[in-house]
């Protein structure tokens, strides 16, 4: 609520909250360089204790992030998959530049090494299919006499 004090018996009683909250922006904009050498000293001197306590929280709370970030990603799905899109379509030409060369030449060695595999995969599935495929050839055949007529 604005205007409501936090007082607690201390010095600082006649301060809101907005008031505090300026003096304590104030206080560090000035002491900035200060805080930050006073930080790594403590980091530095700390180090192993500050490790134990970070990988213990890790531990204890994983559970707790992985569901946060599922929920994060389950409500950002839709702008997410956009922004991929978007950027995937942007980017495709520089992409494909940086490895085309490598593309085409893998693509022609794997062409040569499986053509014989490739043509009797496709003799043996129109064989297993013919008569289907051609139902769909006399269908499409039919469309285009009915169309041009």
């Amino acid at each position: 609520m604005p205007g409501q004090t936090d007082c607690n018996g201390g010095a600082d009683c006649h301060m809101t909250r907005e008031e505090k909250a300026a003096y304590a922006r104030a206080y560090y904009n000035a002491h900035r360089e200060e805080i930050a050498v006073y930080n790594r000293a403590y980091y530095v001197a700390h180090r192993e204790e500050v490790a134990a306590y970070n990988r213990a929280y890790y531990a204890a709370h994983r559970e707790e992030r992985r569901a946060q970030k599922r929920a994060y990603y389950a409500a950002k799905r839709e702008e997410i998959a956009a922004y991929n899109r978007a950027y995937y379509a942007a980017n495709r030409d520089k992409r494909m530049a940086v490895h085309r060369e490598e593309l085409l030449a893998y693509n022609r060695a794997y062409h040569e090494a499986h053509r014989e595999e490739r043509r009797a995969y496709s003799r043996a599935y129109y064989a297993a299919h013919r008569e289907e495929i051609l139902a769909r050839r006399l269908a499409r055949y039919a469309a285009e006499q009915q169309k041009s007529s």
